[in-house]
């Protein structure tokens, strides 16, 4: 059985340890476990090595918003890329750094210290290349002999590759492998479970709503309406209000209706007849434009019959400024390797591949353009298929709230997926 074969493998880890033998040891390890090694292994040399292969010149920027873990992952792709002998050359300010030739060679010794550090060094913005104009951006390429551009960021770095994608044609200097790794709070890129800063971001969204509920228990009667960012993607708000502990949440996906406010403020005026202290109310920054966090501490104050008291908070880009928390380092290192190995290949094959990397169900992926397309959701700015959206009706279930949702599955569904198979082929 699949247990007693675990069983096995342990033992034969701790036999192999105790007789020194390390491959073997190794072999019998997660290969999670060994990529994450052999990263630590190259990031952490005081000198890369020298390796006998060409020297090729990659260019590294960002573009979008800031996200925690961008100077981490800019940080492993410099000493991954240098280890393997490439020069890696850093664009500040992303495709306005490129149009100006803002760039600099990022030495091994230069990215130090980068890993714990918030923000983006390199500086990013949401300027596209069509803004600056591709004849430019091919001249710094030919000037540069870059050979390869490891674009680190959110939406924008998507849209930017696909730029580059659809002019391949008219502009031969564009032919060149382009990889986009995700990095952005708001976790609305295509194919990808992850992105770099969202565990960051949660976790802030978390901290700010125990902080909250402590308070709102001390005052008693007391409502408060969090606002998150994320954009149109309701990501955070979602997974924030079931980590934090919120009775609604409204979804940037699902809008905000007057009928919904009216009902939610009669559930609430009940809920606080029977003493309830205090409740949260974690509100998507684009959930709705008539709606917003000041209209909805307007109505609940005059809906609540003094019951209760209203207030409302606006974490803002407190989200985006924190230290990177373990999981969004952890993940920069190992995107960064994956996407260095995948991009060297295609540079060696004179491949001009132009994707990105992802992490769906455990496993690294590279999609490239056109597929990406399928994906991508231009009028709002995230995903078709957002794997999160399940859990809005068992958080509705769960605060006692119903749902209207036309993608509604029950509970039991949503938490333990694998038993409610087990019933539907037990009952055939």
């Amino acid at each position: 059985s699949d247990l007693m074969e675990s069983v096995r493998k342990t033992k034969t880890v701790g036999k192999a340890l105790s007789a020194k033998n390390w491959n073997l040891a190794f072999s019998q390890r997660d290969p999670m476990f060994v990529h994450c090694w052999r990263t630590f292994r190259t990031l952490a040399r005081a000198f890369p090595h020298t390796p006998n292969t060409k020297s090729r010149n990659w260019g590294i920027l960002h573009v979008g918003a800031p996200s925690p873990g961008m100077n981490g992952c800019v940080r492993a792709v410099v000493r991954l890329a240098t280890d393997k002998g490439h020069v890696p050359i850093g664009f500040y300010n992303g495709f306005q750094g490129v149009f100006e030739d803002d760039g600099v060679k990022l030495q091994w010794r230069s990215v130090s210290n980068w890993a714990s550090q918030a923000g983006a060094f390199l500086g990013t913005n949401r300027v596209l290349p069509k803004q600056v104009g591709f004849e430019r951006i091919c001249q710094v390429i030919q000037q540069r002999e870059l050979s390869a551009l490891v674009i680190v960021g959110g939406w924008e770095a998507y849209v930017s590759a696909h730029q580059i994608w659809e002019n391949q044609a008219k502009y031969p200097a564009l032919k060149i492998p382009v990889i986009v790794i995700p990095a952005t709070i708001s976790n609305n890129c295509p194919f990808t479970e992850y992105s770099i800063g969202t565990d960051t971001a949660l976790n802030v969204v978390v901290d700010a709503s125990d902080r909250v509920k402590r308070s709102a228990t001390s005052s008693r009667r007391r409502v408060f309406i969090m606002e998150v960012m994320g954009g149109h993607c309701g990501f955070l708000t979602l997974l924030g209000a079931i980590a934090g502990g919120a009775q609604i949440a409204y979804l940037p996906e699902h809008g905000i209706s007057l009928k919904q406010i009216v009902a939610d403020a009669e559930r609430l005026k009940s809920r606080f007849v029977q003493c309830r202290s205090t409740s949260l109310i974690m509100n998507g920054e684009r959930s709705s434009d008539t709606y917003n966090t000041a209209m909805l501490n307007t109505i609940f104050k005059e809906e609540s019959g003094n019951r209760f008291d209203v207030r409302s908070l606006i974490l803002g880009h407190i989200q985006q400024g924190n230290v990177p928390s373990p999981r969004d380092r952890i993940q920069s290192a190992s995107m960064a390797h994956r996407a260095v190995d995948f991009i060297e290949e295609k540079c060696l094959a004179n491949d001009p591949w132009v994707g990105a990397i992802g992490l769906r169900n455990g496993v690294y992926e590279y999609h490239s353009f056109p597929e990406l397309l399928e994906d991508m959701d231009f009028d709002h700015r995230r995903p078709r298929s957002e794997w999160w959206m399940e859990w809005y009706s068992a958080l509705n279930l769960m605060r006692g709230r119903p749902t209207d949702d036309a993608s509604y599955r029950p509970l039991a569904s949503v938490l333990f997926p694998e038993f409610s198979k087990f019933k539907q082929t037990a009952s055939l």
